[in-house]
């Protein structure tokens, strides 16, 4: 990936030094490929209730119709947080 001209390098190296990669406990549990593949390239690997909710940005990476359950399944935790990051955003 490239740095933009928006951000600096420092301000880029800082954002992608936290590798988190978030799988589905199945996949954990059953040391999937893709869990193998996360954990030795250095990724800091949980499941989506460890790892969504304490996230500033969710990237699906392979967005396709196979992927919708998955999407299913983050999309009320992400509203979740969102709203209550506007309660205290508001409160503040």
């Amino acid at each position: 990936m490239r740095c933009s001209g928006v951000t600096s390098r420092i301000e880029y190296e800082r954002f992608w030094s936290r590798h988190i990669y978030a799988l589905r406990q199945s996949s954990i549990d059953s040391k999937r490929q893709s869990f193998i593949n996360a954990s030795s390239n250095d990724f800091n690997v949980g499941n989506f209730d460890e790892i969504i909710p304490n996230s500033d940005l969710v990237i699906n990476l392979t967005p396709d119709k196979n992927h919708t359950p998955v999407v299913e399944q983050l999309m009320p935790i992400m509203k979740k947080i969102q709203y209550y990051r506007t309660l205290t955003d508001s409160i503040l």
